[in-house]
């Protein structure tokens, strides 16, 4: 038997034999669905002016649409590029310099890039013309204005949250 929302207020009673598990769950999302249904609903600019739209009688707003509205609206533009920029890494440089190469920010018109090697970091540096030039070719690419490659990162000794300064198990080997 289903327990009424106004009766969540108070402590379900253990101890009645015939109430189970499943009567306590059905009565909590009874409880709330109700209150969703009571709330008042928070509307944002964004919402409103997907309605404007919407009650002039022309074709309803697309996802794109109301996307871009908002990237304009807060600025994210900047942001988005770089990402689509950092996401379409493996197309703009190619699949054998993408799986040994990864573009890792884009930050005041420099794209940084860790190698997974030294090795291909060298190579990198020294093909970093030519690949500046394909990444000029990209639609978000027109803000790159250098490259720089950064050889791959050492293992770490740490682990965990704390750390003792010093040289750690290192200290021992000569």
């Amino acid at each position: 038997m289903p327990h009424e929302p106004e009766e969540l207020e108070s402590e379900p009673s253990t101890s009645s034999p015939q109430s189970s598990g499943l009567d306590l769950a059905r009565s909590l999302l009874a409880a709330a669905k109700a209150k969703q249904n009571s709330a008042p609903l928070q509307t944002n600019g964004l919402r409103k002016q997907v309605r404007k739209r919407n009650r002039r009688g022309g074709d309803p707003t697309s996802l794109g649409e109301v996307i871009a509205s908002l990237a304009a609206e807060r600025g994210w533009e900047a942001d988005i590029s770089s990402s689509t920029l950092l996401a379409q890494w493996g197309e703009i440089a190619g699949a054998d310099l993408a799986a040994h190469v990864k573009a890792e920010s884009l930050r005041d018109g420099v794209l940084t890039l860790r190698a997974e090697t030294t090795a291909w970091a060298t190579q990198t540096r020294l093909l970093s013309t030519d690949l500046l030039k394909k990444v000029h070719t990209h639609p978000e690419g027109k803000s790159v204005t250098a490259i720089k490659v950064l050889a791959p990162t050492p293992p770490s000794w740490r682990r965990g949250e704390r750390h003792v300064k010093g040289r750690g198990p290192r200290d021992t080997y000569g």
